[in-house]
């Protein structure tokens, strides 16, 4: 079953939504305020320090550049190293049309210097459209949102705290005897609801990994405004 809104004598409540004519649900009705005042503070639990955040950012730009460099050097030494092959290749035709060379040895030493040259070539076509620093964007974006999470459990409306309910736990959200449960999708998942017990460095390895593992496509959204009609719940799932 799902969970669907109801109005009743000016208030809404939430319940399950029948699909069955024969099955009934057990789960009583709960009201939007309640709801409200759980889903705060579920968010509140999985909200990012600012001073975290900000310290995170700052270690993920100088990780980036840093990396950046050295792809820069890497890239400089095999465009050297493409340089020379090639003038090796030169040279090479260059002593067979002397004559200074049988054919057997100019076709063996020029096939070893063809895939020497083929390997660099590959390796800075590979350098020039790699894939590194496509994760910054998404880890940043998530990191602004997570910060985010504190001040909407606050001050957000309760349109717009299910909707960013709905964005964090996903399909895991439900409701259990007036109680709305469920564990956080990634990354959400990696802040515990205790952050006494993390330690920053520790997540901010642990969200890189899962932010470079997935590149550009992290699923996570881009933000998480104060402002919008939000997610009614309306496909959320209910225990029987």
């Amino acid at each position: 079953m799902a969970i669907t809104a109801e109005v009743q004598k000016g208030h809404t409540y939430y319940r399950c939504t029948k699909k069955s004519k024969v099955k009934k649900c057990g789960q009583k009705f709960i009201r939007e305020e309640e709801l409200e005042r759980q889903l705060s503070l579920m968010l509140r639990g999985h909200a990012l320090p600012e001073d975290w955040g900000t310290q995170m950012l700052a270690m993920a730009e100088k990780e980036e550049e840093d990396r950046a460099r050295t792809s820069r050097t890497l890239a400089h030494e095999k465009k050297l190293q493409l340089a020379t092959v090639i003038e090796s290749l030169n040279r090479l035709l260059s002593i067979y049309i002397s004559q200074d060379i049988d054919r057997e040895s100019f076709l063996e030493q020029k096939a070893v210097l063809i895939i020497r040259k083929k390997a660099l070539q590959e390796a800075i076509d590979a350098d020039e459209t790699g894939t590194s620093g496509t994760w910054l964007e998404p880890f940043k974006e998530w990191i602004e949102a997570a910060q985010t999470l504190g001040e909407i459990a606050e001050i957000g409306s309760p349109k717009e705290k299910k909707r960013v309910a709905s964005e964090v736990f996903g399909s895991n959200l439900f409701l259990d005897n007036k109680k709305a449960r469920g564990d956080a999708l990634k990354p959400w998942s990696l802040l515990s609801e205790n952050h006494s017990l993390l330690e920053m460095v520790p997540l901010y390895r642990t969200a890189r990994t899962f932010f470079e593992s997935k590149g550009s496509s992290s699923g996570v959204p881009r933000t998480l405004p104060h402002s919008g009609e939000g997610s009614q719940l309306q496909n959320v799932p209910c225990l029987q």
